[in-house]
Parts: C-alpha cells; structure tokens; sequence
C-alpha cells in the first residue's frame, strides 16, 4: 500500500440503497472512490492548478505530464463520459476533447450511413 493509499479513511454510509461510489475523507476534501486507474495517474500529488489553467495558458505543463501517464487514455474517456468541460484530462484540453466528440459522432453517422447503403456480407447468398 503505497502512503497516498494509506491516507484514505472510509466515512461510513448514512443510505445504502444507491450504487453510488464509497466516500473517502481525504484531509478536508471528501471525493468520490478512486478508480483504478486514477491510483496509477502519473497526476497523482501534482497541483490541480497545474490541470485548470487560468487565462491564456495551453495546459502544456499538465500535457507534459500526460505524455508519460500509463493511464492517460482512460482519464480522456472519463472525461469524454463526464462530459468535463474545463481542465486537462487525458492529455486533450476542454476544446479538443469536443473536438474529439464531434470527429467521433461524424465517424459513427458516416458508419451507420455506409450500413445502410451497402449489402450485408452475411446475408447474402452464394
């Protein structure tokens, strides 16, 4: 157990009916359970400013980081499936991650229109 792992105290559950994430206190913040990944974030101990430039700043310092983060694509999908707008996640700022969105979307509808206009290798008979 690596000594960030064992700062973490589980606060105990008022509701249980919910599948939501355990709580962890974590000195005075309170944040959702850690995913796995997020444990090996090369991220991990580094100032969230560094994540959340202010004014005309590229985030390069926090891209930098991503570079070199074993789990930069899972952060980017989480950020994609959150749907953060600010911040560095991934590797990809707020505008290129809707970016990616958009290139994605365009990729699926261009897909599901070449299913549509072409035979179906399966169905057809010899």
């Amino acid at each position: 157990m690596s000594t960030l792992d064992s700062n973490y105290k589980e606060l105990a559950r008022s509701d249980d009916r919910s599948k939501a994430n355990k709580i962890f206190d974590i000195g005075q913040a309170i944040c959702p359970d850690v995913d796995d990944w997020q444990k090996r974030a090369a991220c991990r101990g580094v100032a969230t400013e560094v994540f959340f430039p202010s004014g005309d700043s590229t985030g390069e310092d926090a891209k930098s980081i991503c570079v070199q983060c074993p789990v930069a694509r899972q952060c980017l999908e989480y950020a994609i499936r959150a749907r953060e707008e600010e911040g560095v996640w991934g590797g990809a700022t707020g505008a290129e991650r809707r970016s990616l969105i958009r290139r994605r979307r365009r990729a699926k509808a261009k897909e599901r229109k070449l299913r549509s206009v072409l035979p179906n290798p399966s169905s057809q008979s010899y």
